[in-house]
């Protein structure tokens, strides 16, 4: 069998080719640092349309699920979640805080969330007990600490994709799904096999 038969790996579909930005790129560390060093945090990146369609392809649904979408946005990803359970969102500036939010019957969080307050957000969405976290990682929130939160609090990473987008530092994000009470499965670096 595989070597880790719990961890899927899923590829970006041909037709889905996101081109790497330019070697040069720098825009992407100014975004960063300013990021960090506002007194009022403004890390609104809006999920692009094809990011959002491959997030909400790798959860696996079931009838009845109640969905968070904590980040609401431009509604990217919320707008596309099947209509088979309860849909519910969050979006600070229309007067609903996550933060707030402690309805712990929740099945599934799926969300692109503001990676100024990653650590904060992981914490919260632990406390809600979701069966499924899938969450948009900006390259440089991928953290052994991070994800060995997410470990310790009973979620196994069972699905990961990689994709290039410009509007974010490093230019790579990363689509994680995590899932409760998972049978087996470690975190594993996925890398490009050398040709040299």
């Amino acid at each position: 069998g595989a070597p880790f038969p719990n961890i899927i790996v899923v590829m970006r579909p041909p037709n889905r080719v996101l081109e790497p930005p330019a070697a040069n790129n720098q825009r992407g560390m100014g975004k960063a640092r300013s990021i960090a060093t506002r007194e009022t945090p403004s890390d609104k990146f809006y999920t692009p349309p094809g990011i959002a369609e491959f997030m909400v392809s790798m959860v696996d649904f079931q009838d009845n699920d109640i969905v968070l979408e904590p980040c609401l946005g431009g509604g990217a990803i919320f707008n596309l979640l099947p209509d088979h359970g309860l849909n519910l969102w969050c979006e600070i500036d229309k007067g609903r805080d996550f933060f707030n939010f402690t309805d712990d019957c929740v099945d599934i969080i799926i969300t692109n969330p503001p990676f100024s307050k990653f650590k904060r957000f992981l914490q919260h969405c632990v406390t809600l007990r979701p069966r499924v976290i899938c969450l948009l990682f900006g390259i440089m929130n991928v953290t052994l600490p991070r994800i060995k939160q997410l470990r310790d609090a009973g979620y196994t990473l069972t699905k990961v994709h990689n994709t290039w987008w410009d509007a974010v530092f490093g230019n790579m994000v990363v689509i994680m799904h995590f899932e409760l009470n998972a049978e087996g499965g470690e975190v594993v670096l996925i890398t490009k096999r050398s040709t040299a």
